[in-house]
């Protein structure tokens, strides 16, 4: 079971993320929405450096535009990058013009009144991997959140995913174990609810990556 924890802000949370064994942690940069993890690309570039082997930094991010995609990977030296916001053609010249060791992540939203279920079939065309988010709706959508994760949307589509597959929102050390046996993904990402007061918490994060490895068993 992969592990990602989203939205580093410093260097002390960084340490946090190593420190609990987690898999990969997602850097956002390239904010267009409402959000409260964005970073600079310097300072995404300096905890990139940070990194010690083993542990992936994804690039998470609103930009479509592949020209800016390019700029902030270079920036960032991030070539691994999770689209929360995609167009098929932008996400098609990315891919011409990525070296061959980069990846590309896209975001669905099962749970948004607004999901299309024709971008599975774009996902499973294009994507080296997929973050099906059941809690929140797709960036910009002012109705926010379904309000309580939605384990069923995502049992819902996971059959016709071709590519390996996260579990993301809502998620937290309490509930990962149960969200994992219903819904059986390759991954598991999670941001928010590791925190206390805006500040990411070390227990919380140790707890939720073991209970995640462990599928739940204590």
């Amino acid at each position: 079971m992969r592990v990602k924890i989203n939205g580093v802000l410093t260097e002390r949370e960084l340490e946090i993320i190593i420190g609990c064994g987690a898999d990969e942690v997602g850097i956002f940069i390239g904010q267009q929405y409402a959000s409260p993890f964005f970073i600079l690309p310097s300072t995404a570039a300096r905890l990139v450096k940070m990194l010690p082997p083993g542990i992936c930094p994804v690039m998470d991010t609103h930009i479509t535009d592949h020209h800016e995609l390019l700029s902030l990977m270079e920036r960032s030296g991030i070539y691994t990058v999770q689209l929360h916001c995609w167009k098929q053609d932008e996400v098609l010249k990315l891919r011409e013009r990525l070296p061959h060791y980069a990846k590309i992540l896209l975001n669905l939203f099962p749970a948004s009144p607004n999901f299309n279920h024709e971008d599975i079939t774009l996902c499973n065309q294009i994507a080296d991997g997929i973050s099906v988010d059941c809690f929140n709706y797709e960036p910009g959508n002012n109705s926010g959140s379904y309000g309580f994760p939605d384990w069923e949307a995502a049992t819902g589509i996971s059959g016709s995913l071709k590519a390996p597959w996260w579990l993301n929102g809502g998620l937290c050390a309490e509930n990962v174990g149960n969200a994992i046996q219903k819904t059986g993904p390759f991954g598991v990402e999670a941001d928010i609810l590791l925190r206390q007061d805006g500040i990411l918490n070390a227990e919380q994060c140790r707890k939720f990556v073991t209970m995640a490895k462990n599928n739940g068993s204590n």
